[in-house]
């Protein structure tokens, strides 16, 4: 995928976040999930607009995200969104609102400190 590919597929995942009801526990995770995508896809454009190599794994992502000195300051944020959304797939855990809203704030860092950088 291209640069402007993956922002619109961010831009997509974080807007399918916002549309659900977040009512429910079950909402509540799949709103999670998408917002942890949308980070995914934030970065994966930064790694695409700069590289001839294609980043295709979680792994190959956190390494070149980590590894670079213009976007690692967003990268713990980034892997405590990653943790939400894989708790909220794979756990047992009653995700509530504010769990909800520190997930936004997750990715409001990652959109800010990355986006300076696109």
């Amino acid at each position: 995928m291209t640069r402007n590919q993956h922002l619109a597929k961010a831009d997509q995942n974080e807007q399918f976040a916002r549309d659900l009801a977040a009512s429910t526990p079950i909402q509540i995770e799949w709103a999670v999930t998408a917002k942890f995508y949308a980070a995914l896809h934030i970065v994966q454009a930064y790694l695409a607009s700069g590289s001839s190599f294609t980043v295709r794994t979680h792994v190959d992502r956190k390494a070149a995200f980590k590894g670079d000195p213009l976007i690692r300051g967003a990268f713990t944020d980034y892997s405590q969104l990653e943790n939400l959304s894989r708790e909220a797939r794979y756990e047992y855990f009653n995700f509530t609102p504010e769990d909800l809203a520190y997930a936004d704030r997750l990715l409001q860092t990652v959109k800010s400190i990355v986006r300076l950088h696109l």
